[in-house]
């Protein structure tokens, strides 16, 4: 991270730290997480980041980049926020990064899933979404059902887009308003110079493909 500014520095470990406390009561012996859930959804995740890392670079692969984050808001929905950041924070880091810093990249993609998919749970939750999803011998409330979800998932891209204009306006010094404004991992062409910015901070790579690790 010797190349990474130092706001960006301090986005990131804002941002880890955020990550960290959401998972927290995941932790706890009477933590109400359904761990056989948890585990297949954190394998998944972990097998399509797997795969698109594995994939040529500079053409189409097996799986296209970000194609796990509908697995991470079905998570968002099936489990409670502790364990949904768990389960992004698990299988994020294994993702294909194009352009260096590498480990700051890395690092910030898992602590960004990480909260964007504690804050979906959170409305979910707060809108009674796992009680409509039936169980037992209760039917699912349909059409009832949308709302939570629809909610869920608005709140999980508008998490992740003002995460990625953050991250933006702290790595090459831009308000963070026309950094947010811009879609995901398309920076400006000014900033082409920039170690921070030669490539997209966002969960979702860009188009440019040069390297990756």
């Amino acid at each position: 991270m010797s190349g990474t500014p130092a706001a960006a520095r301090a986005c990131i470990l804002a941002a880890v730290l955020g990550g960290i406390w959401c998972t927290l009561p995941a932790y706890a012996p009477d933590a109400p997480v359904p761990w056989d859930t948890a585990v297949l959804l954190a394998a998944l995740g972990l097998g399509c980041e797997a795969a698109d890392r594995r994939s040529p670079s500079g053409g189409p692969g097996p799986v296209a980049a970000g194609a796990f984050l509908p697995l991470l808001l079905a998570a968002s929905f099936l489990l409670p926020p502790a364990a949904a950041a768990l389960v992004a924070a698990t299988g994020s880091p294994a993702g294909r990064v194009e352009q260096p810093p590498y480990a700051a990249r890395r690092i910030w993609r898992a602590a960004q899933l990480a909260l964007t998919c504690a804050a979906a749970s959170w409305a979910y939750a707060a809108l009674g979404g796992p009680a409509t999803l039936g169980g037992g011998e209760a039917a699912p409330a349909f059409p009832r059902a949308l709302l939570p979800a629809c909610a869920a998932a608005l709140t999980f891209s508008l998490v992740l887009t003002a995460l990625d204009g953050l991250v933006l306006a702290a790595a090459e010094r831009r308000p963070a308003r026309s950094s947010a404004g811009r879609p995901p991992g398309c920076p400006p062409p000014s900033s082409a110079g920039s170690p921070c910015s030669a490539g997209p901070w966002s969960a979702v790579p860009g188009p440019v493909r040069r390297s990756r690790r």
